[in-house]
């Protein structure tokens, strides 16, 4: 029974290996020729060729079913996620991944050990795995932009005051400036180029950060756009707002300092006392670990370290 449970597991990994590269190559040639001239006649062209707008159908069904899936709140912020830590995936095709590389280390997990129900496990947490590694790399992109967003202010002031206009000053941080800042502003120069407003391109730059400082920068200059006024005048206010701001968040890493050094402790305290005491007696730790009911207690005691250090990193994070 356990070896015809490989193999199904073996072919359907197969299959999803292969019908991923195939749909991946399939949306890629469909991109590549969407971005050519449709009007423009090609020479020689063979009258039986596939025309080029042969996959157009399954690319408007593959654009409705992102829709529906981007209904939930999950897949949507997961998705949003993706395209902030830089990965360009879809969040469908992230889980999809995250299955399949489990059934991998399952299936070598129940070869090597040969245990059946630990061999699950992989499955079971792989999915949650890649969505906190997703979030945690999402997270560190975002206070990497927050942190440059005072130095692109202040380039566009001195940009601004040396009499260049407000688009050569986006264009300047563009070329110029560091990542993540330098994309998203070529990001956002892209849509005020394609004849969106700028107040709602402004709008949905904040949005798709998503944070405070974004939300305050694009805030004070569609004030701007829509009320009029000295962009220089309003970019310096926004300037000591974004110091100010710094300056009490690294108060506050201050304070909650002590509550982090607490998680970290929690974490290395049982395994050093596991370690000191496997050193001086290594006896009873072999039994414990040899015994199944002792390893169910490892298994336990791991979980609940788990829970305790998620517990104190909780605390320790202010809430808004």
């Amino acid at each position: 029974m356990m070896t015809f449970l490989i193999i199904c597991i073996v072919v359907a990994i197969l299959y999803g290996i292969i019908t991923y590269n195939l749909q991946s190559q399939s949306d890629q040639k469909l991109r590549d020729r969407l971005a050519d001239n449709p009007f423009e006649p090609e020479e020689n062209a063979d009258a039986d060729s596939e025309s080029i707008w042969s996959g157009a159908d399954d690319l408007i069904e593959l654009a409705s079913i992102n829709e529906r899936l981007n209904k939930y709140t999950f897949i949507r912020k997961l998705s949003r996620n993706l395209e902030v830590s830089g990965f360009k995936i879809s969040a469908t095709k992230l889980l999809f991944l995250a299955i399949l590389i489990a059934f991998l280390l399952s299936l070598v997990i129940y070869l090597f050990a040969g245990r059946s129900l630990f061999s699950f496990v992989p499955i079971g947490i792989s999915p949650f795995v890649a969505i906190m590694l997703i979030n945690m790399l999402a997270e560190r992109r975002r206070k990497k932009f927050d942190g440059q967003l005072p130095a692109f202010i202040s380039q566009m002031l001195t940009t601004l005051r040396s009499g260049s206009t407000p688009m050569q000053s986006l264009q300047n941080t563009a070329i110029n400036g560091p990542e993540p800042i330098r994309t998203s502003v070529s990001q956002l120069i892209d849509t005020l180029k394609l004849g969106v407003s700028p107040g709602q391109a402004w709008r949905e730059w904040s949005e798709f950060w998503g944070t405070k400082s974004a939300h305050l920068v694009s805030t004070g200059i569609r004030l701007k756009w829509e009320t009029g006024g000295q962009m220089a005048a309003i970019l310096t206010h926004i300037l000591d707002s974004l110091e100010f701001t710094r300056r009490m968040e690294l108060r506050v890493d201050t304070v909650t300092a002590q509550a982090k050094l607490s998680s970290y402790i929690l974490i290395a305290l049982p395994f050093g006392l596991a370690t000191v005491m496997y050193l001086s007696r290594p006896e009873p730790i072999d039994r414990l670990w040899l015994h199944p009911t002792g390893r169910y207690l490892f298994y336990i005691v791991g979980g609940l370290i788990a829970v305790g250090y998620i517990w104190l990193r909780k605390v320790a994070k202010l809430e808004d």
